[in-house]
């Protein structure tokens, strides 16, 4: 279905399908560049997935390491949470084909790549093209010049510049993520701006699926926020609370019935023994005056 935000934009539901099994030949050796782990299986976990089902070699390079997900986790700090989503990111790259000595790791920080200084910026697109060559790079995926995120765009404009250095030609591949979920009309591609095709995954969607999943830092409940863990610990200590105040609250009406019942009894027994002494009087007087 079209995305009721575009007017005069690309009509992605139009736009014509790749041939899977040219993908190979069209597109060559390709560099994937993302800017965190779990990028790369969202942007193009299929097209990777095709290229390495036919020998094509696939360079991944991640921008960052991702640690700045969950700043306010106690159990996984940013150094801690970086080299965890590392080791998903190679997990990840490894279910799409991808052998790990091609997934490169610039750890450069996360969330703050448009933050750099123009000479660290240009530092990394010479890092870039200097691969590329080296390589042999014919295509080069880089995130949507317009995906939402500072990291994401910071990225695509250093890939390009990187692009600008490469002596060969280089094809580009933009693709989106942030794009789909949170973007505005602007932000969308104009029908004159880029040439648009689509990719049919379904043969692949299951390996997509499980390259996705093996990010678990970002798709499960594996890293709680601290104030997670606060709010359920409270929840504990409330739980708790409550089965204390029933337990106490059950005793002492246990207790109370118990002492109503033993009241009544020892009521019921000296009304007893009261009538039967009176009974005894009665019927001593009786034969003291027959």
């Amino acid at each position: 279905m079209k995305n009721p935000l575009i007017s005069e934009m690309a009509d992605l539901s139009h736009s014509p399908l790749l041939a899977i099994d040219q993908l190979g030949r069209q597109l060559g050796p390709s560099l994937i560049i993302a800017p965190h782990p779990d990028d790369e299986a969202l942007g193009c976990g299929g097209i990777i997935s095709y290229l390495r089902s036919q020998h094509v070699p696939v360079t991944i390079v991640f921008m960052t390491s991702g640690g700045a997900s969950h700043p306010n986790s106690l159990s996984f700090p940013a150094p801690q949470l970086a080299k965890l989503r590392e080791q998903e990111a190679i997990t990840s790259c490894q279910i799409l084909g991808v052998n790990e000595e091609d997934v490169l790791f610039y750890r450069y920080p996360d969330g703050e790549l448009s933050d750099l200084d123009d000479q660290k910026i240009t530092e990394i697109s010479q890092q870039l093209a200097e691969l590329i060559d080296t390589r042999n790079i014919k295509t080069i995926f880089y995130p949507w010049r317009r995906d939402i995120h500072p990291d994401h765009i910071m990225t695509s404009s250093i890939a390009f510049s990187a692009i600008q250095h490469c002596h060969g030609d280089i094809q580009i591949v933009e693709y989106p993520v942030w794009l789909w979920n949170i973007a505005q009309q602007k932000d969308w591609p104009s029908e004159d701006e880029v040439s648009v095709f689509r990719l049919d995954v379904k043969p692949v969607l299951n390996l997509k699926r499980d390259a996705i999943c093996a990010h678990r830092s970002q798709t499960t409940n594996l890293i709680v926020l601290w104030f997670c863990r606060l709010r359920l610990f409270a929840l504990r200590t409330i739980t708790l609370r409550t089965r204390l105040l029933r337990t106490f609250t059950l005793w002492l009406t246990l207790s109370t019935l118990f002492v109503l019942v033993t009241a009544w009894l020892t009521w019921c027994f000296r009304c007893s023994s009261t009538f039967r002494t009176h009974r005894q009087v009665h019927a001593v007087t009786l034969n003291i005056y027959c």
